[in-house]
Formats: structure tokens, C-alpha cells, sequence
């Protein structure tokens, strides 16, 4: 019985590092596919702990600065990776406007706002305005 649990764990952790592995690729090529990306967000299950590998997809919120989503069809984004678990990635891509109507959205699975603000943020974009930053203030 040990061994069957230790093998079970093992292959959750392999599996964890082959999806890290691919988030790291997705965002290099959101960086490189979008030139206004602002931020990229991990949620959902995968990023709470309750990520099934055979049921559970990953959530990926990708928010940009434009006024239409639509431009970066996630069908183009999708055909650029490669990692084994690209296939599971839910990319929702959202604007300002629809960011600011989602903080507050109360879908079937909780508050959509909160558990994105709640995700691990994988890619933010650096704002020249903040040129204190490095002050530390």
C-alpha cells in the first residue's frame, strides 16, 4: 500500500513540474503574441491545491490593455505551445472593462473577481511611470 501511495505522489509531482514548466512557456509566448499583456494570472483548482490531472483543467487569466479581446484569438495563442498539458489551459483574456465587471461577478464557483485577484500571478508588466520604484518608498 505505501508504495502504490508513494508512486501515486511521485506522479503528481512529476505532472506539477511538466505543467510549471508549461506555464513558464505560455507566458513567454503571451509576452512575445501581445504587446499590450498586462497581467497573467494562475487560478482555479491547479492553483488552489484541488487540481485533478484527470478531471481539472487550469485557469489562466490573461488581462490586456485594449479595448477588444477578440484581436488575440486564443485558438492562434494556443497553436504556438507545445507543452504536454497546452491542451488544458482555459485562457480567458479580458480587457480593463471586463476586469472591472468581473471583480464583482458571482458565478456558480464563487466570486470570479475574487478568485482571480486571489490567483498567482505569473506576468506583470512594468509601468515606466514608476520610475521610484527602486527607492523602496
Amino acid at each position: 500500500m505505501y508504495n502504490f501511495i508513494n508512486f501515486v505522489m511521485n506522479l503528481k509531482i512529476m505532472r506539477i513540474k511538466q505543467v510549471e514548466k508549461d506555464l513558464e512557456e505560455l507566458v513567454t509566448i503571451l509576452t512575445e503574441y501581445i504587446p499590450d499583456l498586462r497581467e497573467v494570472r494562475l487560478f482555479g483548482s491547479y492553483e488552489n491545491g484541488c487540481w485533478d490531472p484527470g478531471m481539472s483543467d487550469i485557469d489562466i487569466y490573461i488581462l490586456i490593455d485594449s479595448k477588444s479581446a477578440s484581436k488575440y484569438p486564443i485558438k492562434e495563442i494556443r497553436s504556438r505551445l507545445t507543452g504536454k498539458y497546452k491542451g488544458w489551459f482555459d485562457l480567458v483574456i479580458r480587457t480593463p472593462a471586463h476586469h472591472k465587471f468581473h471583480q464583482h461577478y458571482d458565478g456558480e464557483r464563487g466570486n470570479f473577481g475574487e478568485n482571480i485577484n486571489c490567483g498567482r500571478l505569473l506576468y506583470k508588466r512594468k509601468r515606466w511611470g514608476n520610475y521610484l520604484s527602486f527607492l523602496k518608498i
